[in-house]
């Protein structure tokens, strides 16, 4: 999280371009950080783009059947501490058919997405 944090310090220097490209890495350093977790069906998303951590989601979920939690956090670190990530997902998901996610009532950092 230390490298993440530093390399979001270096994102809000950069814009357009530059910017988009070191949050793209920012998501690719938290999708190998969850494959080497060897967490089953849970993934922790912060530091991750919305639009990044959207992606890594459906590709997660893409043909499957299950419990998947994922861990996004309470927007506590976000402007206005608006939970963009945790709010996008919640959207997205209530609409689909045969998809139930809820917010884990022992953490409200932690989405429960049924499929």
């Amino acid at each position: 999280m230390l490298e993440i944090s530093q390399l979001y310090n270096k994102a809000n220097t950069l814009s357009g371009r530059a910017f988009r490209r070191k949050l793209s890495k920012i998501d690719w350093k938290v999708i190998r950080w969850n494959e080497q977790s060897n967490r089953q069906d849970y993934y922790d998303l912060h530091g991750m783009s919305k639009l990044g951590a959207q992606r890594y989601v459906e590709s997660i979920v893409a043909g499957k059947t299950g419990k998947f939690r994922f861990e996004t956090g309470r927007g506590l670190h976000s402007t206005n501490n608006v939970p963009k990530i945790k709010n996008a997902l919640l959207e997205e998901y209530r609409e689909r058919l045969r998809c139930s996610i809820r917010v884990d009532l022992s953490n409200y950092g932690v989405l429960v997405l049924d499929k």
